[in-house]
């Protein structure tokens, strides 16, 4: 595998629920440091919870940019994870189409419905040739 010679924008798609197996939180902590540590920016749900919360944490403690997309239902909620910047959105169709196109490269870890329902729409966009980004 040979590294990028410039920065990528990879977006994440994770859990936010509690009720995971540590070792997934772990797994999360890891590639949230490897994307710091690679000059990347993470882009993610925006959240501070669970998957998505341990990543973002991993990825500002090495020093690594942290964009989030987050919906303004959970912003208000308080569920928003500090980080340089935060793009707020009022639908789930907003903030997919955020987290696609912020994204130069997409990677999946455990997750529910929601993260099965994104990962296939970049799987079914970039079969239809509407994108040729890694996932």
């Amino acid at each position: 595998m040979t590294l990028s010679p410039s920065p990528l924008a990879v977006t994440v798609y994770c859990s936010s629920s509690r009720q995971l197996a540590p070792v997934y939180t772990a797994e999360a902590e890891v590639l949230g440091r490897l994307i710091a540590q690679r000059g990347h920016r993470l882009v993610y749900g925006g959240g501070n919870i669970g998957l998505m919360g341990a990543l973002a944490r991993a990825a500002l403690a090495e020093g690594g940019r942290v964009t989030g997309v987050i919906l303004k239902d959970f912003l208000d909620r308080g569920y928003a994870q500090d980080g340089h910047e935060m793009h707020v959105v009022t639908d789930m169709r907003a903030r997919k189409q955020g987290l696609e196109e912020l994204g130069d490269a997409y990677i999946a870890l455990p997750g529910g419905f929601g993260t099965i329902e994104e990962v296939s729409e970049v799987l079914a966009l970039k079969q239809l040739g509407f994108h040729a980004k890694p996932i």
